[in-house]
């Protein structure tokens, strides 16, 4: 209690010396048509201050003290913009400024302003935060809209590629990030939140459908000062896609390999006259086979999204969404191993049958109001409201007998499952911007409350029940009906998990060079296992500083400790649950340079991440699959390297490199102490490039090319614990190739993925759940925009 008292009052001194009021400047960007500029840069020259505008044209500085300044605008395709200004303390300076274009084609001129210029993005959406990613003592990258549609993407995970840091480590949405599993588990909601708020819109053992996201924000290591429970390694803030003023409507169509199909649309505009009143609606089927036999994904989205602005003050947004699964996996158990041959398989192999099926339904409403009290004050309110809807019947490995047998056979088992989650998420909070003189400081504090509830129910036949096992390299479907299955086994699980957080952040700008970060977070947690009416709370205080020192414009370096925790994914008492949370402290240094006015930015970082309450077996020798207890620890350092931007006009980068050492420092079995931990490779590294020709016989044409590359792995390779042998999966390379063409309102697309047929394994839950890299592929795609 004395700790938090004391870091209170260190927290909001400097409020109570600041009284002067600060000045705000706002304005809006349009071209010689009176169209609207986005994404153009801004910046204050004499407090070095920059922003972006946004699909309006529209800009906004807060907390600027009174004086003088140039405001200098600048952006691909456009004649660079100064002007003098002047700040008048509690004042707001309200400005309109007309861009004049360096070429002879507006349309060229939009398409690269947002195609080009959005690589690297400058700013963060995260309203907690402060806006410019210099200023933030942590690492935040962003994948915008631009980047997700040259790559074709329409699920999360095929945008992971472009994530430094980040692997994909299974089928069913689960990653690693900076060497910790990130999943959506049904205790603690989905990985990626919607708009900063807490969710189960994507699922258990589903991925997110990007039909409404515009952009993908990570943030790096322990960020539960923002959201609460959260993995060590980091967090997916997802931006959703906002009403626009201007109309505008866009349709398109892809198609490829497999018989690969989807259609979609992005509708936008305003509902009043006075353009307070706007709309939104993306929408979006999509039918993907896979490569693989009796596999299958039918996709249905829908995404309305009211934006209502009663005035300069309030802003109001109302999202629906809606996705319809319907495939033949409940969780995509992957490939065995055979004889330590990780790639034996056929390629074409599956354990499940051809009349496998599960319904997904997913929901969610969120509701969003912002309202600016003065120039200094701003509230925040948000509510998201989730549901998750899961029935089927499928076939799957056997959990306790995956291994296949001398003729090559698997066990299977047969089940039967409902599950459903509901979960409510509701922030409130406030962003105080007051500032004296040379001193700029911001306050953020709020509370945060969420609860989820879930149910599962799944029916289970095995071998003794008639479900025939399955070859490997000779399959053969539909040996046994499912009717003449025996019904054995029934597991039935229900939850409810509950948490209140408050906190408090404060960032003072001591002048343009010293910045510093201080923040602390109290929770409030209680998960309940319902069946056994048992219970577990926690209540644990995460505090975070960090500091930003800027020796010359465009440049910092800085230095951050933070602490986080994660309540366990695994409860049951069966198993010795319910467990104490997971605990995790990070010490990360870093360095960020940007380069012509934040054209491209180049970001090195350092990171000391470790975590305890790792669970592990009570008894390794004669129960290693029974009783837990949370006592292991891991720990994962490593750096990271990113260079992202237009580093020349008309030639956009995203590239990253990571070494990463994540190591299980403390476990039941010996031979884990020390080890690598699984699927989380030492040296990791993308690539993704693209060229845009604006003049000769190629103008108009876009090329790009990419590349991936995950070094070796390990993970367990048998049963035989507690000795259980290494299984090592190989490192890979991947190379993409891109090619774009725009006539008028036209865009043509087409992307050429792992271009030399590379076979690898990305990730394994262990050498007989293996999940195996698609085979080369391509998809074409054609849009209207008008």
């Amino acid at each position: 209690m004395r700790r938090t008292v004391i870091f209170s009052i260190v927290l909001l001194l400097p409020v109570w010396l600041f009284a002067q009021k600060p000045g705000h400047v706002n304005g809006r960007i349009i071209d010689t048509n009176k169209e609207a500029v986005a994404f153009i840069s801004v910046r204050l020259l004499e407090i070095n201050k920059g922003t972006q505008t946004n699909d309006n044209g529209y800009f906004d500085f807060f907390r600027v003290p009174a004086g003088k300044y140039t405001l200098e605008v600048s952006g691909i395709g456009f004649e660079a913009q100064k002007q003098n200004i002047e700040v008048i303390e509690g004042k707001r300076t309200a400005l309109s400024l007309q861009l004049n274009k360096q070429d002879n084609s507006l349309q060229e001129v939009t398409i690269t302003s947002r195609t080009m210029r959005r690589y690297n993005s400058t700013t963060t959406e995260e309203s907690k935060l402060p806006g410019n990613l210099i200023d933030l003592p942590l690492t935040v990258r962003v994948i915008d809209r631009g980047l997700i549609d040259e790559r074709q993407a329409t699920e999360f995970r095929q945008v992971v590629k472009n994530m430094t840091g980040v692997t994909l480590t299974s089928a069913n949405g689960d990653f690693m990030i900076r060497g910790f599993q990130h999943s959506g588990e049904y205790n603690s909601g989905s990985a990626q939140l919607i708009n900063g708020m807490k969710n189960f819109y994507t699922g258990y053992t589903n991925d997110l459908n990007l039909v409404n996201v515009e952009r993908i924000e990570v943030l790096k290591g322990p960020t539960s000062i923002l959201y609460g429970a959260n993995s060590p390694g980091g967090n997916f803030n997802i931006i959703t896609k906002k009403p626009l003023e201007m109309n505008r409507y866009t349709v398109g169509a892809s198609f490829g390999s497999w018989g690969r199909f989807r259609a979609d649309a992005d509708l936008t505009g305003n509902l009043s006259k006075d353009k307070k009143l706007l709309y939104r609606f993306n929408t979006s089927y999509q039918n993907n086979p896979d490569y693989r036999d009796f596999i299958y994904n039918k996709n249905f989205a829908v995404a309305p999204a009211i934006r209502y602005k009663p005035s300069e003050k309030t802003t109001i947004d109302i999202e629906f969404a809606h996705n319809h699964i319907n495939r033949s996996v409940w969780f995509d158990w992957g490939v065995p191993a055979w004889n330590n041959d990780v790639l034996a398989i056929p390629v074409k192999y599956t354990s499940h049958e051809p009349t496998d099926n599960v319904q997904i339904r997913n929901t969610m409403l969120s509701f969003q109001l912002q309202h600016r009290f003065t120039p200094t004050l701003t509230f925040h309110s948000g509510f998201n409201g989730s549901g998750h809807n899961l029935e089927g019947h499928t076939h799957s490995p056997s959990f306790f007998n995956p291994i296949p047998g001398p003729d090559s056979s698997v066990s299977r088992v047969y089940r039967e499952m409902i599950a459903n989650n509901t979960a409510s998420f509701f922030t409130n909070y406030l962003v105080w911007e007051p500032a004296k003189g040379r001193f700029r400081f911001r306050v953020t504090g709020g509370v945060d409350y969420y609860k989820n509830k879930y149910y599962s129910d799944i029916k289970q036949a095995g071998g003794f029940d008639g479900v025939p096992s399955i070859n490997i390299f000779r399959p053969q479907y539909q040996q046994a009906s499912e009717k003449s299955y025996t019904i054995s086994q029934s597991l039935s699980e229900m939850t409810f998990t509950e948490f209140w957080g408050g906190y408090l952040m404060g960032f003072i700008d001591f002048n343009d060079k010293l910045k510093l970060m201080v923040s602390g977070r109290y929770d409030i947690y209680r998960f309940s296992y319902l069946m056994a009416n048992t219970s577990n709370d926690s209540k644990p205080f995460l505090p975070n500083v960090g500091i930003t020192y800027q020796p010359v414009k465009g440049m910092s370096v800085y230095g951050s400790w933070s602490k986080g925790f994660m309540p366990q994914t695994d409860q049951s008492i069966d198993f010795g649950g319910p467990f104490d949370p997971q605990y995790s402290e990070q010490y990360e240094v870093g360095i960020k340079k940007e380069f012509f006015n934040g054209r491209y930015s180049i970001t090195a970082a350092y990171y000391n991440i470790q975590r305890k309450n790792v669970l592990v077996p009570i008894d390794p020798v004669n129960d290693p699959w029974g009783k837990r207890e949370a006592t292991g620890k891991a720990s994962s350092k490593g750096i990271e390297v990113d260079i992202v931007g237009n580093v020349l006009p008309n030639l956009n980068v995203n590239a990253g490199y990571t070494y990463n050492d994540s190591r299980i420092t403390r476990s039941a079995f010996e031979i884990e102490i020390n080890r690598q931990a699984t699927n989380a490779p030492y040296h990791s590294a993308h690539v993704w490039t693209r060229y845009n020709f604006t003049s000769g016989a190629f103008k108009d044409v876009g090329i790009a090319v990419g590349s991936n590359y995950v070094g070796f792995r390990t993970t367990d390779g048998s049963l035989d614990y507690p000795v259980p042998v290494l299984q090592k999966l190989p490192a890979y390379a991947t190379v993409d190739l891109g090619l774009y063409y725009r006539y008028q309102n036209l865009q043509l697309s087409a992307n050429l993925d792992n271009v030399f047929d590379e076979q690898y394994i990305y990730g394994a839950f262990n050498a007989f759940y293996m999940q195996r890299g698609l085979p080369r592929n391509i998809l074409f795609r054609a849009q209207l925009s008008f």
